[in-house]
């Protein structure tokens, strides 16, 4: 299935929901494992097929499908994100990407790297020429790719906790 293998990368459409929700385990685990106050352990299949429903209704959000060999490997869901100005803040146009996930035997294929290619090819098409995502802090692998690929750490979130 894996290896260096010719990525494709496509629009997610209804017939994709079940694929989405399977792609969004990966995604899903890693969050529990990271900040397991946070996340669910168990996530309802069915509520979830709906959300991602829901997402290829709406315009802003779009959903890609990764494939090799015609079978999907990973998902990127990006939104774009339109404020007006402020008194305060200049105008913003950018897209933000909510989710990115691989499958463990795709990764190191160049999978990740075709989606986010595909997220800078839809933003020069949209005019945008911003893209914003965020990793945490304890997923190294993710910050190494992602800083590989040209992102650069913009603004930092910092929690405690009261308990």
């Amino acid at each position: 299935m894996a290896g260096k293998q010719a990525v494709f990368v496509r629009p997610a459409t209804p017939a994709d929901l079940h694929v989405l929700v399977t792609l969004n385990a990966i995604v899903q685990a890693l969050h529990v494992r990271l900040e397991p106050d946070e996340f669910k352990a168990e996530v309802d299949a069915a509520e979830l097929r709906a959300f991602f429903a829901s997402l290829l209704d709406k315009p802003e959000n779009d959903l890609l499908i990764a494939e090799q060999s015609a079978e999907p490997v990973g998902y990127l869901w990006y939104e774009l994100q339109e404020r007006p100005p402020t008194v305060l803040t200049q105008a913003r146009r950018r897209i933000y990407i909510q989710d990115i996930a691989v499958r463990e035997p795709a990764r190191r294929a160049g999978v990740a790297t075709a989606l986010l290619r595909a997220v800078e090819a839809a933003a020069t098409a949209l005019q945008v020429d911003r893209l914003v995502l965020d990793a945490w802090t304890r997923n190294e692998e993710a910050l190494r790719f992602f800083q590989g690929r040209g992102f650069r750490p913009f603004n930092v979130v910092l929690a405690k906790a009261l308990r």
